[in-house]
């Protein structure tokens, strides 16, 4: 029988290693939240103060040391925040990559869409020029919803309801009972 360690986690690799994963994918997620912070304020002291602020949020706190998924979401709707803010890039491309982050952030938990996805087009409608904003839209569009597609198609196939167990009164309840 293995010993527990002092913060109580057990010695088994299959236990640790996840958790030091998402431990070191919020940790990420911080820097690159702080490098947000840095583009739109322009210093060094904001982003780390971002940064630091970040890592001390409670909810952060909780699950940034668990085999979880929140620090992937931060970390892939920071970058794509980034993305957005980086005009070194073209708009389109922008807008590719803004897709592809939010929608693997979907892809990892569905509520970045309704939390990240608003930020993301704020920002864009906010710090890009207005005749770049349709293309870069567009992209972020047509891919973020290709990178849910796999998931959208497998939950129609499976239940009927492409967003189950959401929108149940408009694709149905699949196997839920009306409790459920």
């Amino acid at each position: 029988a293995s010993r527990a360690n002092p913060l109580g986690v057990s010695g088994n690799p299959a236990v640790i290693a996840p958790a030091m994963l998402h431990a070191l994918i919020t940790l990420q997620a911080a820097a690159t939240i702080g490098l947000v912070a840095r583009r739109l304020s322009g210093g060094r002291a904001s982003a780390l103060l971002t940064a630091l602020l970040v890592l001390a949020t409670p909810w952060v706190i909780v699950t940034g040391s668990l085999a979880y998924n929140e620090g992937a979401v931060l970390a892939l709707l920071a970058a794509a925040l980034l993305a957005i803010l980086t005009t070194e890039i073209r708009p389109a491309t922008r807008g590719v990559l803004v897709g592809l982050l939010v929608g693997a952030a979907a892809g990892a938990k569905p509520t970045a869409v309704l939390m990240g996805a608003p930020a993301c087009v704020l920002l864009m409608a906010f710090s890009m020029p207005r005749r770049s904003l349709i293309p870069a839209g567009l992209a972020a569009a047509v891919v973020g919803a290709g990178m849910l597609a796999p998931w959208l198609v497998r939950n129609w196939i499976a239940c009927g309801n492409p967003v189950f167990p959401s929108l149940t009164s408009i694709f149905g309840t699949a196997h839920w009972s009306a409790d459920q």
